[in-house]
């Protein structure tokens, strides 16, 4: 195996490594000592007779070698680094430079800062990054900016009580160990990197691509070429968004393998006029690709299809012979060599396992369909049809498991909006190279492609809308995907023989029959117990009672609007991972006036029986009702301030106390905030609004507080005093995707 596919034997030991060293956390030092024997013993085997075993043990290093990677960027950082001052109490004056592009979100701007040195009451020199967000949307900054700021610096705490995304996993593999929070830009002092950088060229490339879409299309066909070509998706309406994850052709959106082999195409022709040797054509591609990575935010995506472009135009002007399981395996070798972090990527993960089944299956498909292959019915539709098919089943696995549903339509979808998008990606070249030749023959590029955006955004409508066919994967487990890809490979490989076809079939059959089992013995574990959740969402929380394993209760507290629709960006996508499908009851603390909206279409869509809400936003609540046609109060149920209802609720100081099934709710009178959330036998829960004065001498419990902060000076207040206070107190800040889940036996 190693004389044919070295590439591929080498990348088997490093993800073995990479896994290996996420699992155990081993010290770096003996990593590195792993890396030196073995090595040495290869070395050493080089003349003898068991010159065999050499590859055994050049794998082992790289294994070691992959280790050694990942402990070092990941976890193992050294006595200097800037995790050992995330302490959130701390203000520290903080100089750093920007070594990443800067996001962009809707109202907020974070960027990745790598730290060199933090000044306190000394100067302390250190290494690592901290994630900077700004409460502004802002372009002020670019990557390479060096920034001096004040802040304090807080950690990213795991949720060890979930088993849903974990934020600070997520962090840790982009190297991020900290957040500072600002509210403004003009807390920052900057310092312009160099203006004639490869960054800074590549982002006024960006910027004036952006420009000249907006220019030439109209607003929403120029936020879809800026996603189709560069993979920019944040003008992208969420509804639109939306209907490409439900259509199964969000992958458009990322810049992938055929966006690279358009753009190679486009340039091709380009230099056809000119004289060029092959030497000098491959160099210019090869530029090409790396600026066309850099363009598109150098995504998982297309640096794997530019690794493998690259390879191919390498072996064309060295002349050798090339396989494409080699290709792949090597580009997925050198960008885990250099990002082991990568191999947890889902974008890293779908790329790789669509190409790879691609290349695997189709040479046999072709093979049955081989009298077919000069037909142009089968050159134009069944064999793009069955391109589409089989990425569809290889990604199958993987959305599965991410996304917790798979749009069963997604091949026909992709059949018909795939070569659409191709030829807007053609089109939206050509435009480029018109309008900067002569604009006005852009505006005339412009209004021929208006017509095929249009139609890829009805094709998308059709196949994204209301009522589309999804099957539901939320109880997947990771063991039964891996079984699933093994299955599939074995199948792919095998697909001539009729017995291996069998033995897949009986196999798939016997796994789904164990999966589906296991399923069911989850819902059922997970209907025996009632769950709490607190959410951070814009303004504000929300906090979710799961009480069965598809119904659920929240309450609402101080939920602002935002330019998007929060239920569809933010609360859907929860509910949906949490496999909740009905909302018994909405309770609204507090919630800004352009936010009811959201509530509503929320409380439309899971059926909500009844919304409770405080006095006081009774008539914006009325008022929004009446613009909808709601009657009022039919809709929503009137609940006036009250020690205690008919329903087994309690309000405390007009603020909601929710009970929990077959857990006694009751009053602690030397409580006395505005803010409780939530009080039961064992766990009492309060979120503080932004306003609220903390004062420490009101808490006195034998049971658990949570306590959780909407800014870091009510956390810091806690946090000071929490010694002195004669209960078990935990302190979370709201934004800081920290809050654990807690649950109870009903």
């Amino acid at each position: 195996m190693f004389k044919k596919y070295p590439a591929l034997f080498l990348l088997m030991f490093t993800v073995v490594g990479i896994l290996l060293s996420d699992i155990v956390r081993v010290n770096s030092f003996y990593l590195l000592v792993g890396i030196l024997v073995f090595g040495l013993i290869a070395l050493f085997l080089r003349g003898g007779k068991r010159r065999i075993l050499i590859p055994v043990f050049v794998g082992l290093m790289f294994l070691f070698f992959a280790a050694f990677r990942f402990a070092v960027t990941t976890y193992d950082f050294g006595q200097s680094h800037i995790s050992n001052f995330a302490d959130s109490q701390t203000k520290f004056t903080i100089y750093g430079k920007i070594n990443d592009w800067v996001d962009l979100k809707d109202e907020r701007t974070e960027m990745r800062l790598s730290v060199d040195s933090l000044k306190a009451d000394r100067v302390y020199y250190v290494h690592g990054n901290l994630l900077i967000r700004l409460n502004v949307e802002t372009t002020s900054f670019q990557r390479n900016d060096k920034l001096i700021l004040e802040g304090r610096i807080y950690p990213i705490k795991s949720r060890t009580f979930s088993a849903d995304f974990d934020y600070h996993r997520f962090l840790s593999y982009k190297g991020i160990t900290g957040v500072v929070y600002l509210n403004t830009d003009l807390q920052i002092l900057l310092d312009k990197g160099n203006r004639y950088s490869l960054f800074v060229f590549t982002d006024r490339i960006r910027n004036w691509i952006r420009q000249t879409f907006y220019d030439n299309l109209d607003e929403e066909a120029a936020a879809l070429a800026s996603g189709f070509l560069i993979g920019e998706t944040r003008d992208i309406s969420p509804e639109l968004y939306q209907r490409f994850k439900d259509s199964g052709t969000l992958h458009l959106l990322a810049v992938s393998g055929s966006n690279v082999v358009l753009v190679i195409g486009f340039f091709l022709y380009l230099f056809r006029p000119f004289s060029l040797s092959k030497r000098k054509r491959t160099i210019l591609l090869l530029a090409v690709l790396v600026i066309f990575v850099l363009l598109s935010y150098e995504e998982p995506s297309v640096i794997r299809a530019s690794v493998m472009a690259g390879l191919v135009l390498l072996a064309g002007l060295f002349e050798r012979r090339y396989d494409l399981n080699n290709i792949i395996a090597l580009s997925a070798l050198i960008i885990l060599i250099a990002v082991p972090s990568q191999l947890f990527n889902i974008g890293f993960q779908l790329s790789f396992i669509i190409a790879w089944g691609l290349i695997v299956t189709m040479p046999q498909i072709a093979i049955l369909f081989d009298r077919y292959k000069n037909k142009n019915w089968y050159r134009f539709l069944v064999f793009p049809f069955l391109v589409s098919l089989v990425a569809q089943i290889f990604s199958t696995g993987l959305i599965g498991l991410y996304f917790d549903r798979i749009p069963v339509l997604s091949p026909f979808a992709n059949l018909i909006i795939v070569p659409l998008v191709s030829v807007a990606v053609i089109g939206i070249q050509i435009l480029l190279a018109a309008n900067f030749l002569l604009p006005i023959l852009g505006k005339f590029i412009g209004a021929l492609l208006v017509p095929v955006f249009k139609i890829t955004i009805g094709a998308v409508n059709l196949f994204g809308g209301e009522g589309m066919l999804f099957f539901n994967s939320v109880n997947w487990q990771i063991g039964y995907v891996v079984l699933f890809y093994l299955l599939l490979f074995y199948l792919s490989l095998n697909l001539q023989n009729k017995k291996a076809r069998r033995v897949t079939l009986i196999a798939a059959s016997f796994l789904t029959i164990i999966a589906q089992a296991d399923s069911l013995y989850s819902k059922h574990q997970a209907s025996s117990e009632t769950s709490i959740e607190v959410l951070s969402i814009p303004g504000g929380s929300v906090t979710i009672f799961q009480n069965s394993n598809e119904s659920a209760d929240i309450v609402i507290h101080g939920m602002s609007a935002r330019k998007y629709p929060v239920d569809e960006k933010i609360l859907i996508p929860e509910f949906a991972r949490r496999s909740i499908r009905k909302i018994d009851k909405i309770f609204i603390l507090s919630v800004e006036y352009h936010a009811i909206d959201d509530v509503l279409r929320l409380a439309n869509r899971f059926k909500a029986e009844d919304i409770y809400y405080k006095a006081e936003i009774e008539n914006p609540l009325t008022e929004v009702c009446k613009q909808h046609g709601l009657t009022f109060p039919g809709f929503v149920r009137l609940i006036p301030t009250m020690d205690r209802n008919n329903d087994g609720f309690i309000f405390l100081h007009g603020e909601l106390c929710f009970k929990l099934k077959q857990n006694t709710v009751r009053f602690i009178d030397s409580l006395t905030y505005s803010d409780i959330l939530l009080f039961s036998e064992g766990l009492n829960i309060i979120v503080f609004d932004k306003d609220t004065e903390i004062e420490l001498d009101t808490i006195h419990s034998s049971s658990k507080i949570i306590c959780i902060c909407a800014n870091s000076e009510q956390k810091t207040v806690l946090q000071t005093f929490k010694s002195s206070l004669n209960t078990h107190l935990e302190i979370y800040l709201l934004h800081d995707s920290e809050i654990p889940v807690y649950k109870f036996p009903q």
